[in-house]
């Protein structure tokens, strides 16, 4: 059921409602309407893992540059004899 609705009782007239959606158009056009569901699952799981990848390197990236500002500033305050409270003022150069 979708917020109570059924696919025979439901106000929009939707006999498919609980059913997944499938954007068949765009399968066409990528060439891929004859592949099984199962098929589909597959290859949709592997896109999903694809982005996380890409999510989890462009974070390692980002927080890689912070940490080498951070040892930049630790690097300039022990040469130049800063005070030590320099080392956490590196939030201005985000």
């Amino acid at each position: 059921m979708w917020q109570g609705y059924t696919n025979a009782d439901n106000p929009f007239g939707d006999e498919h409602l609980l059913d997944t959606f499938v954007w068949q158009k765009k399968l066409e056009k990528e060439g891929k309407s004859d592949l099984a569901q199962a098929e589909l699952e597959k290859i949709q799981k592997t896109k999903m893992m694809e982005s996380k990848v890409h999510t989890i390197s462009h974070i390692t990236i980002v927080c890689t540059r912070e940490l080498l500002v951070m040892l930049e500033i630790a690097c300039v305050t022990s040469t130049y004899g800063l005070s030590k409270c320099c080392l956490f003022s590196w939030s201005w150069r985000r």
